[in-house]
């Protein structure tokens, strides 16, 4: 455990302790899911609405200690763990911001999501696209599509230019909210145009590295 993860530990345990002071006054019914615009789609129980993003966070979070335990990679991982505990970090809070923001709307107070949690995903691909220069081959962490997973050069060349892409898409991701009617469609439209080019380049090196060539 590193100096970090008690404050990770602390907000998870914020989250869940906010969900049961907040329990007996909720109806039984809370909003859970918004469209486009902004206009509530989907209601669950006050139990899954209150309680599914801390419990969520919590698992992907022990997943995340114990991804160094268990990579086949656990030494790659070990030469970046700076930036990965870090990313751990930022991810807890990013869930912090989520959650908060759809007990404060159900709470009666009207907002945004978008002013609020578009910013916060833009902060997470700027970091991830900071971090992924840094990523060294390993089974769990960055672009792991077939080819990088077999060829280290090719693993390092990808997470170079996807360092740059990733800050691309981060602010991108931000620019949208100058169209607040497309801003999630323009998200999710750009994570997936930079996915799909980072697949393609990573085959197409590969191919140019030599299929063959593994290290």
């Amino acid at each position: 455990m590193n100096k970090k993860d008690p404050i990770s530990i602390a907000l998870i345990l914020a989250m869940l302790g906010i969900a049961a002071y907040i329990y007996p006054s909720m109806p039984d019914s809370i909003a859970t899911h918004w469209n486009a615009v902004g206009e509530v789609d989907a209601y669950s129980s006050k139990a899954v609405g209150l309680f599914a993003i801390p419990a969520l966070t919590a698992v992907v979070y022990l997943l995340f200690l114990a991804i160094p335990k268990i990579d086949v990679f656990k030494d790659n991982i070990m030469s970046f763990i700076g930036y990965y505990d870090n990313f751990k970090l930022l991810f807890v809070a990013f869930m912090l911001i989520v959650y908060s923001s759809t007990i404060l709307q159900n709470m009666g107070y009207k907002f945004g999501l978008n002013t609020v949690l578009i910013p916060a995903v833009a902060v997470l691909f700027y970091y991830l696209g900071h971090i992924m220069p840094h990523m060294r081959r390993n089974f769990f962490i960055g672009i792991r599509t077939p080819w990088t997973l077999a060829n280290e050069k090719v693993w390092n060349k990808v997470h170079n230019i996807g360092g740059k892409t990733f800050r691309l898409n981060a602010a991108v991701i931000l620019l949208s909210l100058a169209v607040p009617s497309y801003s999630i469609w323009v998200l999710l439209a750009s994570i997936l145009l930079n996915a799909l080019y980072l697949i393609a380049y990573s085959y197409l090196l590969y191919q140019k590295e030599g299929r063959n060539e593994l290290q």
